[in-house]
């Protein structure tokens, strides 16, 4: 999705995007390096693990098939209060790894089930899995939002133009 288009999402959700350390839109790329843009952070470019195969075949929208971003300096990420935001497209039945930020024995995941669910896991000291009630559909835009060992997923109801918190 186009940085604009991103943007005005943020806007009507009440989101600064100036804040925000990572931001990709995948625009623009070239093999498996990702770069944060204006408003994200440098020091957290992303790097595509499992394969470019056809990744960058649409401008504006990462082509995720077995492959996932991990985040250089995630260590610098940590937060005991997050939320990102995720604008996608799923075209398959597979389970799908959005964001991992694992180093040994310490991070979190967040993905998409086979049947269309929000995931988040940490594999910290009280590891948390988390779940969304409802199914995604092919066009996204979701969150997870982590704050004192509690989760919230939400997602964009496109057809009700609002935006719906678990």
């Amino acid at each position: 999705m186009k940085e604009t288009g991103i943007n005005h999402f943020l806007n009507k959700l009440g989101f600064d995007s100036g804040s925000f350390k990572v931001f990709y839109t995948f625009e623009e790329g070239a093999g498996i390096q990702i770069n944060s843009i204006s408003g994200g952070q440098s020091p957290y470019a992303g790097t595509i693990i499992g394969g470019v195969n056809d990744f960058w075949n649409s401008p504006g929208s990462g082509f995720f098939s077995g492959n996932y971003v991990q985040i250089a300096n995630s260590s610098g990420l940590y937060s005991d209060a997050f939320t990102h935001l995720f604008v996608f497209n799923k075209k398959n039945a597979e389970n799908a790894l959005l964001l991992s930020t694992l180093t040994g024995n310490s991070g979190y995941n967040i993905g998409i089930t086979s049947t269309n669910k929000i995931y988040f896991e940490t594999y910290n000291n009280n590891p948390i899995v988390a779940a969304s009630y409802n199914n995604i559909s092919s066009e996204n835009l979701i969150s997870v939002s982590y704050l004192q060992n509690s989760v919230s997923i939400g997602y964009y109801n496109f057809n009700a133009k609002s935006f719906e918190v678990e």
